[in-house]
This record gives structure tokens, sequence and C-alpha cells, in this order.
């Protein structure tokens, strides 16, 4: 599931609720004309002109995101 019912998600009382969002995010994400990011002609427009390749330094830094551990409250 990744980030749909991952740890930044808001906990519900409904043991089903995270497998309900990921049912009702994937549904909604079937009915897009644009579904993967490596066909959208904006994405590749970045690349060209600004990011380079995928994987490079400037994508890596813009666009990656990571994990710092947090304590539990």
């Amino acid at each position: 599931n990744g980030c749909v019912g991952g740890g930044g998600q808001p906990r519900s009382a409904d043991p089903e609720a995270p497998h309900k969002r990921a049912e009702a995010l994937y549904r909604e994400d079937r009915g897009k004309r644009l579904r993967k990011s490596h066909q959208n002609p904006t994405v590749q427009w970045l690349y060209q002109h600004y990011l380079g390749k995928p994987g490079s330094g400037k994508s890596h830094e813009l666009l990656h995101t990571h994990y710092t551990a947090r304590e539990r409250y």
C-alpha cells in the first residue's frame, strides 16, 4: 500500500479503514487519463529541461523523500 494506510495517515477505530481507503483511491485512479508519472507530458518536460535523467542528483534532491523515525506519543 505504500503511503496509503501508512504511518502518516490518521488512525481509525475501524480496522478495515486502510483497506477501504486504498480501494477507493485505486478505484479513483483507474478512471484517470494520466496514471503513470513517467508518461505524464509535464513530468517528461521537467526532466528534459530541468532535472536531467531519472535518478540524477537534482531529481533526487527535489523529488525524493526521506524517512525520519519519530517517537510515538
